[in-house]
């Protein structure tokens, strides 16, 4: 059957048959009878939609049957979508989860351009929120972000909250929700999956707590975050370098329970143009010893943060095409999708960074669009060769990766504003959602007016 040959071989050194064989077993998710489509068809599917999510489902399965010998490609026509739909269902998502968590890992080596800090590996954690189909099933589990009928998001949200390796843009784990459940827990089970020794954690203001530092130090691992303008402004010490000491307490109300000391740093960032100094930058860390950990380097290596941001633009306008939505009606279809996202992100940026170290580059320097579309060309010719030449043609597929070099990146400012705002046409309610079945013909409903 032309499903027992279906493959990604320009990615089978990052995500091997075999492995994937070993989680079906794992799972018992493999097919309990003959048919179309197997379950190893099935999770490679799931991974080439993000590789083309410009696609249907059955013009994905068509491009990985390009390259098979004519008679087995023509053999039988491709499944209906409901055949898709169904095998999808009987998967379920704990394989994808289970093959991911097996997986993906970090990748950077201590030479790797960017990837380490004071010797520590540097990490960045974020979340970002994908749009998906307005089904009933799909609102019962990833409600609407705000439940209020006037102000609510166009449509049901899913909240994926992603630890990523900053010098490679290599997510390693992430927590999928509802949007109405907070980020900070799904951000304390990362830590606890993950981190320890050696480990430098970034975030945001809107994740870096008192939680998050204590937990992060009970793995022991480091912590360098942003911190509101109103958090952390009592000093408890003062350092000779202009910052200064803090307590921090697990219940930071009653200053009670667990404690440690962090240390604060306040800057502003003066506007090349006007000259004008920013409002006050507060960032707070787990690395006390200003000697060993100056301040102006605490600075550069917050703003390493943002390669997290970078990658929420490669996953969410690249891989799945921001204007559109998930494909998948069900629940269990969107973690499973989301899953499948994840292992092609990750196959995408390991073979970027195989790609870089060869020649020795920083991994920004690999364009991501570019290899994406390499993957995308040299479906049919891996496809086509033999076991021997799959090696030298592999090698290829890391040269023609770095055909083509981005710049360096320039320093830019931009403020976080919108062209447009608003929207001639009145909002689109629930009950748009249905629009009746008519029998009547187009003609039967015009009225002339004489």
């Amino acid at each position: 059957k032309p499903a027992d040959y279906v493959t990604l071989p320009q990615i089978e050194s990052i995500v091997p048959a075999q492995v994937i064989q070993e989680v079906l077993t794992e799972c018992e998710a493999w097919e309990q009878r003959e048919n179309k489509l197997n379950m190893q068809a099935m999770i490679y599917l799931i991974i080439a939609l993000g590789l083309y999510p410009d696609c249907s489902t059955r013009e994905v399965y068509r491009r990985l049957l390009e390259g098979l010998p004519e008679i087995l490609s023509l053999q039988e026509e491709v499944p209906t979508a409901g055949a898709f739909c169904q095998r999808r269902q009987q998967l379920g998502v704990t394989p994808l989860r289970t093959l991911f968590t097996r997986l993906a890992h970090p990748v950077a080596l201590p030479q790797t351009r960017a990837a380490f800090r004071f010797g520590l590996r540097l990490l960045a954690v974020d979340g970002f929120m994908e749009n998906l189909p307005d089904t009933d099933a799909n609102r019962t589990v990833f409600p609407y972000h705000c439940l209020d009928e006037l102000s609510r998001s166009p449509f049901p949200q899913a909240r994926c909250l992603a630890l990523m390796e900053c010098g490679t843009h290599v997510i390693f784990d992430a927590e999928i929700t509802a949007v109405q459940q907070g980020e900070i827990s799904s951000v304390l089970r990362l830590i606890e999956r993950q981190l320890g020794p050696g480990m430098l954690l970034l975030c945001d203001a809107g994740i870096c707590c008192s939680q998050v530092l204590l937990s992060a130090r009970r793995q022991n691992a480091q912590v360098l975050g942003r911190l509101d303008s109103s958090s952390y402004r009592v000093p408890w010490a003062h350092l000779h370098d202009g910052s200064y000491l803090v307590k921090v307490y697990q219940d930071s109300s009653h200053h009670s329970a667990q404690e440690l000391t962090a240390r604060v740093i306040e800057y502003q960032i003066k506007d090349p143009c006007t000259g004008e100094l920013s409002a006050p930058v507060r960032l707070i860390t787990t690395l006390l010893d200003p000697k060993q950990y100056p301040i102006e380097a605490l600075i550069r290596v917050y703003h390493e943060r943002w390669e997290i941001e970078q990658a929420i633009d490669e996953i969410k306008t690249h891989l799945c095409l921001s204007a559109r939505t998930l494909r998948s009606q069900t629940p269990q279809g969107v973690e499973q999708e989301l899953y499948g996202l994840l292992l092609a992100y990750f196959a995408v940026r390991t073979l970027m960074y195989a790609a870089a170290l060869q020649a020795e580059w920083d991994p920004d320097e690999v364009s991501f669009v570019h290899t994406v579309h390499v993957l995308q060309r040299s479906q049919w010719r891996l496809m086509q060769a033999s076991c021997w030449q799959q090696p030298a043609l592999r090698q290829g597929l890391l040269q023609e990766v770095r055909q083509e070099r981005v710049p360096a990146r320039r320093l830019r400012f931009h403020a976080r504003v919108v062209k447009r705002t608003r929207s001639r046409y009145a909002r689109k309610w629930y009950a748009h959602l249905h629009a009746p079945c008519l029998k009547d013909s187009f003609l039967d409903l015009i009225v002339l007016r004489i």
